[in-house]
C-alpha cells in the first residue's frame, strides 16, 4: 500500500482521475478525508469511474491541458 503522508483535509488535484487507475487514487484521497478535483479530458476516462466512488463525490473538470508555444 502506498502511504501519502498526512494530507488529511487537503484539496488535491488529480489528472486522469476519471480513468481506471486514477479513480482508485481519487478514492484513496477521499477516504483520507481530502477534497479532490479531477482534471480529465474524458478521452479515456469514464463517468462511471467517478460515479462509483465509495467515499464521496469529487469535483470533475472536463478539460484538456495543452502546452502553448512561448515566444519572446
Amino acid at each position: 500500500m502506498v502511504v501519502f503522508g498526512n494530507l488529511s483535509g487537503s484539496n488535491i488535484p488529480v489528472t486522469g482521475g476519471a480513468e481506471f487507475i486514477g479513480s482508485h487514487v481519487v478514492d484513496r484521497f477521499i477516504e483520507m478525508e481530502n477534497e479532490v478535483t479531477i482534471f480529465d479530458n474524458m478521452s479515456l476516462g469514464k463517468m462511471e469511474f467517478v460515479e462509483l466512488s465509495n467515499f464521496g463525490t469529487p469535483m470533475l473538470l472536463n478539460l484538456t491541458l495543452k502546452s502553448q508555444k512561448i515566444t519572446n
